[in-house]
């Protein structure tokens, strides 16, 4: 080990130390700064916390690494936080994956994009609407759902437009309803049956 001298202006640098040799701080050697020939460590082993702290409010802390960034709770074994270099950042709960982020969006459960400006679920999960679910949109793989689940006096399912459309994936007319006006039906895009003041 190669230490410099400490003079009345203090430890004079470089400090040079073998793999494994560490600087070692706090009563109990709580901290200790050291590198193995293969990683370097700063290791905490007292009974309190170990901060990273600036000293003002308006600076800010960085880390830089030269690839990934892991952040990893309960002595290492379980992952945290990932950020990938040239790629995401994922978010952990109890080691399993719950959200990341990808060039398009994100995803959540790994079953919820978030992407181009679209919100994709998978088949059999739903959109719920209001304290209960009262309102549920799905689709099973074959059929899409809107749900409205609510039971009672007044639990109604209301669609409000001025003007009420159905057409097929065609673009082809069904139903139109028109506010104040007629109520159309519709077949093979041919009106067949059409709502009037008088009746129809």
């Amino acid at each position: 080990m190669a230490l410099t001298k400490i003079d009345d202006r203090g430890l004079k640098t470089p400090i040079d130390l073998l793999d494994s040799e560490a600087i070692r701080l706090g009563t109990g050697n709580d901290l200790q700064l050291y590198a193995n020939g293969s990683n370097s460590y700063i290791q905490h082993s007292g009974d309190g916390d170990f901060y990273v702290q600036t000293g003002q409010t308006d600076e800010d802390l960085y880390l830089i690494a030269g690839s990934s960034v892991f952040i990893k709770p309960t002595g290492g074994a379980d992952h945290g936080i990932k950020v990938l270099k040239n790629g995401g950042v994922e978010l952990y709960y109890d080691n399993s994956k719950k959200f990341n982020t990808m060039s398009s969006g994100v995803t959540v459960h790994g079953d919820i994009d978030i992407a181009n400006g679209s919100v994709y679920l998978r088949d059999n999960y739903k959109l719920r609407c209001g304290t209960g679910d009262d309102l549920q949109i799905y689709s099973n793989g074959t059929a899409g759902y809107i749900d409205h689940v609510t039971t009672g006096t007044g639990a109604d399912l209301i669609l409000r437009s001025k003007t009420f459309v159905v057409r097929n994936l065609s673009d082809e007319n069904m139903i139109i309803g028109n506010e104040n006006g007629s109520v159309n039906l519709y077949y093979d895009n041919s009106k067949k049956l059409e709502t009037a003041s008088w009746g129809t």
